[in-house]
């Protein structure tokens, strides 16, 4: 008799085949791997290693790895110590990282990041440590690279004269030191005890905040403009800045770059200022020829008609008042083109610019006590207008100049075409001074601006009893608007 008993295994061989398919699975998974893998007993016996443990050992020491070899024998001697205290504190239930710089059989230098971590069966209890090693020389020297470039950037914004500074949530996170003369606050004061708002001035507030919102918010900001600033000692502070969103610490943030512009503010006011004196003071020199010569010259007119009234039928007596009127009309038109010539010499523009010189130097009655002498090229193309007005306002300045101040007696005006380039000297043998003394001065600056307007260049050279030299070049087809002003 046989007593036969089936059982169905199926699902155990599927189960072994699984199970045998995730352990190939795995096996490949870490041949595969850039890392070194090691399995190492607690007694440091190597019992399994991957393929890229096997040829690094191989590429670095030149050594060959071995099943049941003693691992220690395979240590960099110089991170011996370091390699037991890692594999202790892992035999001991603890992972440890490490960074190390080891030095091959060939001498050279190179990092592997090491970690070890204890290895357990399924009844707890510890059968090895797993070692994991990789080479990470190519971050390391992304890692100097970015610290290289951090560093050079940092120092470039520490020793930045603008201020520089990056605000988040409301609140100043970053500040260099040109930011701390600003406004003279220490870095400790700007950063634990001074909110940006105590920094601008009240009237400004709403325009630097809702720009700051703009920017976190990602809506469309003006990326530069000016605001008032309030320093420590409560002095109003004139400041340009641009700003722009950035990440800083995984969070927007917004980066700024403020350049103190008081002094340019408070040039520009003084000159404003002196502007506004000039014409005042023109427009009373004005009043004063017109009420001096031309209203004397109507008044005389006015009496002399008043005679011929009561004497028309002496024919004699009134063609004698008609030839004084005559004479009183054209002194009249004379002062009156005098001062049309000194206000616009533009008004007639066929009048040529030695003419219209010429004009300028009988108005300040220069050539009375000093010798001038005019030279101006023929000119290829004539002088546009405008630059001929600038021209005229050029020498106007410096000829005025020349009367107050040089005690000059020789004077040349010289005007040529040079490599396409108008060359404008005006040149006096008087007291001189020193040019850097005089640079902030009203007359010199106006100049300066002049030739600007026509994208040219001035130089002033002078010295104490040498006399002075204005040299202005400009080119030939400068396109400027109109400068009749």
């Amino acid at each position: 008799q046989y007593l036969w008993i089936n059982h169905d295994i199926t699902s155990q061989k599927e189960t072994a085949y699984l199970i045998k398919e995730q352990a190939e699975t795995f096996r490949a998974i870490i041949e595969n791997t850039k890392e070194s893998i090691y399995l190492l007993s607690p007694e440091f016996k190597i019992l399994q290693f991957n393929t890229t443990a096997k040829e690094r050992v191989m590429l670095t020491q030149g050594m060959e790895l071995a099943i049941d070899a003693d691992f220690r024998k395979y240590l960099f001697v110089d991170y011996a110590d370091l390699f037991y205290s890692m594999f202790n504190d892992s035999r001991n239930g603890m992972y440890r990282s490490e960074e190390i710089k080891a030095e091959g059989i060939a001498g050279n230098y190179f990092w592997i990041q090491a970690n070890t971590s204890p290895v357990y069966n399924l009844r707890g209890e510890l059968i090895g440590i797993r070692l994991l090693t990789e080479a990470i020389d190519d971050r390391k020297q992304a890692e100097a690279i970015l610290r290289d470039s951090e560093e050079k950037f940092r120092s470039i914004v520490e020793q930045s004269l603008v201020g520089i500074y990056i605000i988040q949530h409301g609140k100043l996170v970053y500040i260099n030191p040109g930011f701390e003369k600003i406004f003279g606050y220490s870095k400790e004061e700007l950063l634990n005890n001074t909110s940006f708002e105590d920094l601008v001035h009240e009237d400004d507030l709403g325009l630097v905040k809702n720009s700051y919102h703009k920017r976190v918010n990602l809506l469309t900001a003006a990326p530069q403009y000016t605001f008032r600033g309030i320093h420590k000692s409560r002095a109003t502070v004139h400041l340009e800045v641009i700003t722009t969103l950035i990440s800083y610490n995984e969070a927007p943030a917004v980066i700024g770059t403020l350049v103190d512009i008081t002094g340019r503010v408070e040039e520009e006011r003084k000159i404003n200022q002196a502007v506004l004196d000039a014409q005042e003071k023109e427009r009373l020199l004005i009043g004063m020829e017109l009420h001096d010569n031309v209203k004397q010259i109507l008044a005389g007119s006015g009496l002399f008609l008043d005679i011929a009234q009561k004497n028309l039928d002496n024919k004699e007596t009134v063609a004698t008042i008609l030839g004084d009127l005559k004479k009183y009309n054209m002194q009249a038109i004379d002062e009156l083109r005098r001062l049309s010539h000194q206000l616009a010499p533009s008004v007639e523009e066929n009048t040529t610019l030695y003419d219209k010189i010429q004009w300028l130097i009988m108005s300040l009655n220069l050539d009375e006590n000093i010798s001038v002498s005019i030279h101006i090229d023929e000119f290829k193309a004539p002088l546009d207008n405008n630059t001929q007005v600038i021209f005229y306002r050029i020498l106007q300045e410096q000829l005025s100049n020349i009367l107050k101040y040089a005690e000059a007696s020789k004077v040349t005006i010289d005007i040529r075409e040079i490599d396409h380039l108008i060359h404008l000297q005006v040149k006096d043998n008087g007291k001189g001074f020193e040019v850097n003394a005089k640079k902030g001065g009203i007359g010199l600056e106006n100049i300066r601006r002049r030739v600007q307007v026509l994208h040219g260049k001035v130089e002033i050279v002078s010295s104490p009893g040498k006399g002075c030299e204005v040299n202005v070049q400009v080119p030939i087809s400068s396109s400027i608007p109109d400068a009749g002003a």
